[in-house]
């Protein structure tokens, strides 16, 4: 015996719900990847700029590649901080 079911439009709305929410965490994470090849390039040319300047002896490889691995996970915080200031403005009151 087979048993039919129907779906409630409150089911096809989860759904959709849900779908939105995946599609805005790949978003995120897609606009996080872009943004981390960015910082990365940003990084490293400062870093390279002010080793060049540094005193041989203060410098430490330890140190740099701790800036290098930090600096662009770092500068991703500030970055959705100004995305979220100059957004707020055209979002719709929920």
């Amino acid at each position: 015996m087979t048993k039919f079911t129907t779906h409630s439009s409150s089911d096809s709305e989860g759904r959709l719900a849900i779908w939105k929410l995946a599609g805005y965490v790949v978003a995120t994470i897609f606009v996080s990847c872009i943004a981390m090849l960015v910082n990365v390039g940003l990084v490293y040319a400062l870093y390279s700029g002010i080793a060049q300047f540094a005193i041989k002896e203060t410098y430490s490889k330890q140190l740099g590649q701790f800036v290098l691995l930090l600096g662009p996970f770092l500068l991703l915080f500030p970055e959705w901080l100004l995305y979220d200031l100059l957004t707020t403005p055209f979002r719709k009151n929920r």
